[in-house]
């Protein structure tokens, strides 16, 4: 695979690919190196494949899926992988420690499924599915959280570091159905994010105390915040500044526009804010920051044989994280196929990126991360404890199984700097599935996952789906560890800093 990559003075990173179909398959600590001179390089120190679909199993046609990783806890570090299907825990060799059906996790956890399965739902067919968990390790408090629309909107919390141990849950609100619940977490609180009607979001604030129980009392809900009526598919950031004091706000993202069809609507990002006096929250916002970008339906990307992968469900602000006084996100769209400006048109899926200064709610850094050959699907990003940034994301093309790609950016880049693609693994083979809504199309992700390592923060942790089986409905996933560095350096040994 050969690459070439410019950067524009305004910011937009053009990536143009050649694929070959002898892609290899990178082993774990290997450095992952495009060929176009890039400044930074992505680092593969672990790379396991995680829980494979049960075409058995009357669920959807991709698995909703999420992660949270921290290497210093359980006995040799935990990785958590949850689907629709399945709640995992591995250590970070990959070695599976525990596993249960979503529904049985949920069960131990103390809460009454059965009680909210003939509950109203929106839409109706999600009432008694698990849709959308979302996982976090929050180090301030030594939890894992996991969110998850199962019927109802379920947050559950393990009781200590060791993922493998006892969890407990609390419906949040009587809110049923295909929620899209999204965790945050500062030094403060824990905050989620879930779908409201009118196309709105709510969102609901914790106090951190609140959220870390202990012995038999559960998660409590007695200084719950709920803020209604906020913009659709706000997110929550994850801000592990260790300085961050207790009038400091949180931030939230959400993207203007309509929800997930347009063409060439110009795209603002909109902030909230969350301020805390003692243990009572309240919300202000939403700022409205423009981006001189376009929004556009995504559109499905193509397999070299068999159905398109259905795109349409890659439109959203995928992750949110706060480093050093600024905002970072990924946003995904479909491409701008004439009109497009300055921005200039593209025939494939793409994403931006962006870098928000907090104190000014204005934009410090933007970029289009688009290639044509190479459809991105389901773009999300971490930081690690120095302000780089990692990014993982499906590629696929006609000529392409789909794949599991990196992106890097470095603290120290010059604005608008983005490497990669790097190909962390390959799909070798053509996903099908007759269980979606469309027969015209096959379904994939909902979503990815990228995350800092909750004990070390060098090390980021992907979660993706890639093609892996000619088995209709046996999707598969990968988890892959990774570090962002300077190209040309291994600095797995180097000190590094936590500080903001």
């Amino acid at each position: 695979m050969s690459i070439r990559s410019s950067v524009q003075a305004d910011g937009l990173v053009l990536i143009c690919v050649v694929l070959s179909a002898t892609a290899s398959v990178p082993s774990a600590a290997q450095v992952l190196e495009p060929q176009h001179s890039p400044v930074s390089q992505a680092k593969v120190f672990a790379s396991f494949p995680a829980v494979a679909g049960d075409p058995a199993m009357s669920y959807k046609d991709h698995p909703d899926m999420a992660l949270a990783a921290c290497s210093g806890c359980g006995a040799v570090g935990q990785v958590l992988v949850a689907t629709g299907q399945d709640v995992s825990v591995y250590d970070i060799s990959g070695k599976l420690l525990k596993t249960q059906s979503t529904e049985a996790f949920i069960r131990a956890a103390g809460i009454d499924v059965d009680a909210w399965k003939s509950r109203p739902a929106l839409p109706p067919q999600a009432a008694g599915k698990v849709n959308d968990p979302r996982a976090t390790y929050d180090p301030f408090i030594g939890r894992w959280i996991l969110a998850c629309s199962c019927s109802g909107d379920f947050l559950m919390v393990s009781g200590s570091k060791d993922a493998t141990g006892a969890w407990k849950g609390v419906a949040l609100t009587d809110s049923a159905g295909d929620l899209t619940m999204f965790p945050g977490w500062d030094k403060n609180g824990v905050y989620i994010s879930e779908f409201q009607l009118k196309l709105n979001s709510q969102v609901i604030a914790l106090p951190a105390a609140d959220v870390a129980w202990k012995g038999d009392r559960g998660i409590s809900l007695a200084h719950k915040a709920m803020f209604g009526d906020r913009p659709y598919e706000m997110r929550p950031a994850v801000d592990p500044n260790p300085k961050k004091k207790a009038t400091d706000p949180e931030y939230l993202v959400a993207r203007s526009g309509p929800p997930q069809n347009g063409t060439n609507i110009a795209m603002g990002l909109l902030v909230d804010q969350i301020r805390w006096s003692g243990r009572q929250a309240e919300m202000v916002g939403p700022a409205s920051i423009p981006t001189g970008f376009l929004y556009n339906t995504p559109i499905p990307m193509p397999q070299p044989l068999g159905l398109p992968i259905r795109g349409n469900e890659s439109h959203r602000v995928f992750s949110v994280s706060a480093y050093g006084g600024n905002l970072y996100l990924v946003e995904a769209s479909g491409p701008c196929t004439s009109d497009c400006g300055i921005q200039g048109a593209d025939t494939n899926n793409l994403f931006y990126w962006f870098n928000i200064d907090a104190a000014t709610l204005t934009l410090r850094e933007k970029v289009k991360v688009s290639d044509p050959k190479l459809s991105l699907l389901f773009p999300t990003m971490a930081l690690d404890g120095r302000g780089n940034a990692g990014i993982g994301v499906t590629g696929g093309a006609i000529s392409q199984h789909p794949s599991i790609y990196l992106f890097t950016h470095l603290a120290t880049d010059t604005p608008g700097k983005i490497d990669g693609p790097f190909l962390a693994h390959n799909g070798t083979e053509v996903y099908s599935c007759n269980k979606g809504p469309d027969p015209r199309t096959v379904g994939w992700g909902t979503y990815s996952a990228t995350v800092q390592d909750g004990s070390d923060s060098k090390k980021l942790w992907t979660l993706q789906e890639y093609a892996g089986s000619a088995t209709p409905c046996e999707w598969t996933t990968m988890v892959v560890g990774f570090q962002v560095q300077p190209r040309g350096t291994d600095r797995s040994n180097s000190p590094h800093m936590d500080g903001q």
